[in-house]
């Protein structure tokens, strides 16, 4: 690839890409508005009459419950390994503390500041094991419907499965297209099966999960990019 086409590349690529996720985040929304019974009938799949959310507690959905908190703890405390060298070496900082920054600032604002200080603390959605549905005493509120049946540390969105999701700034690592993909993919697909063990334990809806998400590839997608520049090879 010529400097030209690189060039070319790095033009196109932001607005594409932005479009696409716009695209696709939108129609996900559309979604769970206009059926919001989506999340009920799949929380309820995890669900048996007398017994509850009986997958609470497995060794399945605790391995991956607690997984998040070693697995990203790894990485933050890596990143900020990286970063302090850095200081010691002279000239700028190259790509790999840009990329430990970037995850630092991704996790503090997406799962710390939005999903867990201003979503989960002010949206009401009780949780699944909470509404009447599932034998609790709180009403079901669709996903974008703030609601007061929950005080704090509400349902909406994941809290744990976004830190996974986190993860996809690692991405940034890779000049590839194909790497970099690789490594969102990777990541995106621990979020799910994290956010999988939270719905199926009744502490999170799907939708809580599918938003988190997009709160936080979207935000990695957006300072990475505008950051460290999206992919220079195929």
């Amino acid at each position: 690839m010529t400097g030209v086409d690189r060039l070319n590349t790095k033009q196109r690529y932001p607005p594409r890409a932005a479009s696409a996720f716009l695209l696709f985040s939108g129609a996900l929304a559309l979604l769970f508005v206009l059926v919001p019974g989506i999340d009920l009938a799949f929380s309820e799949l995890f669900y048996e009459v007398g017994a509850g959310f009986t997958q609470n507690g497995a060794v399945w959905e605790r391995v991956l419950y607690e997984s998040i908190d070693w697995i990203v703890g790894a990485a933050v405390v890596g990143s900020v390994g990286v970063l302090v060298v850095g200081l010691f070496r002279p000239g700028p900082i190259g790509r790999r503390g840009r990329v430990a920054a970037l995850l630092l600032i991704v996790i503090a604002l997406g799962p710390g500041l939005v999903v867990n200080g201003i979503l989960k603390e002010h949206w009401g959605r009780a949780r699944p094991r909470d509404v009447t549905e599932f034998g609790g005493d709180r009403r079901f509120t669709p996903a974008f419907v703030i609601s007061d049946q929950c005080e704090r540390n509400c349902s909406f969105t994941a809290g744990h499965p976004s830190a996974g999701f986190a993860l996809a700034a690692l991405g940034y690592a890779y000049v590839s297209r194909r790497r970099r993909w690789q490594v969102f993919a990777a990541a995106t697909g621990f979020g799910l099966l994290v956010g999988l063990a939270r719905v199926a334990a009744g502490g999170h809806f799907l939708s809580d999960v599918l938003f988190s998400s997009i709160i936080v590839i979207g935000l990695t997608i957006l300072l990475g990019n505008r950051w460290i520049g999206p992919p220079d090879e195929p």
